[in-house]
């Protein structure tokens, strides 16, 4: 059983957890709730030994094993399998035993070391940990693949199938569900039925959390609150308990006001002194219930443009992906993620990126944030370049990058300086990016909404103007 009682944990000058107690019984299921900052992970830190109490008692059996997933991201060229089975310790540990006991020579030690390995499953650890792999989303193809070769989001699937490998009587499990797409998440919720431990788990997934957890901890103004059932069933004993709090705040205020109105009345009057007397103690010993505050709520807003381009973004056959290392032999052609994009954002557009982990979509968004890299490497393409194409006031180029000069329209090349001299005119080159990528902006007169788009072409070539968008008056 693990039980904090009257707990304190601080960070820094942040008091998160004041006087709290809490018990959780073996092989349940709990799921640790609460808001943004309130001290979910801070209590997971506590369980694995990174944090220690300020105050209070903490016991958990010393014999239990502890499993969590790792935050961080793996950098490695392990085959995927293998850097799953390392996941189990038990098995890394019997295998060091198994080395240690052959090298001494000792007969009876490399017997009993053979005995714990047989033990630790190493004869169906490859099966295990595969199945793992292939349960969260991974392909047949892909299980001898390094770990570098995959994503973020495909490593930490790995991360998490590592802590699901190691043999744990308490399963620390924070945000499992980040990086899955529905079928994974479909096997996760299986697989975490079936387990045999006591879990912990923090999750914003509140169906996720109905059908894993049996209970539920809260945490809410330092304190740890014990419920019963899942989070839905949760949510309605929290709702009754606020609505009886509030209901007996409110008797109970109705209850001091009148003895307040008879103190105040007869305090003054020999024949009632003993009775207003004898009321004031009463107040006096009445345990107040405190009033249900509701905690204030995060708001955010993005201050208001005071012109809006339409349309706001707009590509024509982009290529996203990344360049060849710098230690790639030279005409290593880049990595292709995302080819032949054509697409045009409007101005108060709401556009969600879907696709499966290691699609794209991440580079996709860093390199239209203009944090990435827009290549493009066919040399049996013809015609003219093709670039990411944005007006003007949509965003400034990405630090630490150098604005390189603009490329003149047709016939406008010896008025370019004359246009920067004159009032209400604006001019500002493209947002340089490496590889393929760049920001146009636009020329014309301030605060008459004129937009102008171009294409840069071939040298030697003519500019190509493209079709110019609607004019959106200046506000």
């Amino acid at each position: 059983m693990i039980t904090l009682k009257n707990v304190v944990l601080r960070r820094g000058a942040k008091v998160i957890l004041d006087s709290a107690s809490v018990s959780l019984n073996p092989g349940e299921k709990i799921g640790l709730v609460g808001r943004n900052g309130a001290g979910k992970s801070s209590l997971f830190a506590m369980l694995n030994g990174t944090l220690h109490e300020d105050g209070g008692e903490y016991t958990i059996p010393a014999q239990w094993r502890m499993s969590q997933v790792a935050q961080d991201m793996p950098e490695t060229e392990q085959s995927a399998t293998s850097y799953v089975v390392e996941g189990d310790v038990i098995l890394l540990a019997a295998q060091a035993e198994v080395e240690a006991s052959e090298a001494s020579g000792d007969g009876d030690r490399m017997a009993h070391a053979y005995m714990e390995l047989y033990d630790a499953g190493a004869h169906d650890a490859q099966a295990r940990a595969q199945a793992l792999i292939l349960g969260l989303g991974f392909k047949v193809s892909e299980l001898d693949n390094p770990v570098n070769s995959f994503s973020g989001g495909w490593r930490m699937r790995l991360q998490l199938a590592r802590a699901l490998m190691c043999p744990s009587d308490l399963l620390l499990l924070d945000e499992p569900t980040n990086h899955l797409d529905l079928d994974a998440l479909v096997w996760l919720e299986a697989w975490l039925k079936r387990y045999q431990g006591t879990m912990l788990v923090i999750s914003h997934d509140r169906e996720f959390l109905d059908a894993v957890t049996d209970v539920t901890v809260h945490i809410e103004s330092a304190k740890l609150t014990r419920y019963g059932g899942n989070y839905s069933k949760f949510e309605d004993l929290r709702a009754e308990q606020m609505a009886l709090q509030q209901t007996a705040f409110a008797k109970q205020q109705d209850k001091i006001a009148h003895l307040q109105k008879f103190i105040a009345r007869f305090k003054a009057k020999a024949s009632k002194a003993k009775q207003a007397q004898s009321r004031v103690k009463a107040l006096d010993r009445m345990e107040k219930i405190a009033p249900l505050l509701a905690e204030a709520d995060f708001t955010f807003e993005f201050k208001e443009p005071a012109n809006l381009p339409n349309p706001m973004l707009s590509m024509q056959n982009v290529y996203f992906g990344y360049p060849p290392p710098a230690e790639a032999p030279e005409g290593t052609p880049p990595t292709v993620i995302v080819q032949n994009v054509s697409k045009s954002v409007l101005a108060g557009q709401r556009i969600g990126i879907l696709g499966a982990n290691g699609q794209g979509k991440s580079t996709v968004v860093k390199t239209i944030a203009r944090a990435g890299t827009d290549q493009r490497r066919d040399d049996r393409r013809q015609g003219p370049e093709h670039r990411l194409l944005c007006p003007a006031g949509t965003g400034r180029a990405a630090p630490g990058r150098q604005s390189a000069g603009t490329h003149d329209p047709p016939g406008q090349r010896g008025d370019r300086r004359r246009q920067d001299q004159r009032p209400g005119h604006a001019r500002a080159g493209p947002a340089q990016l490496s590889g393929q990528l760049q920001l146009w902006r636009r020329h014309g007169q301030a605060g008459r909404g004129q937009h102008e788009w171009w294409r840069k072409s071939p040298p030697g070539a003519v500019h190509d103007r493209l079709a110019a968008p609607q004019p959106v008056a200046a506000r």
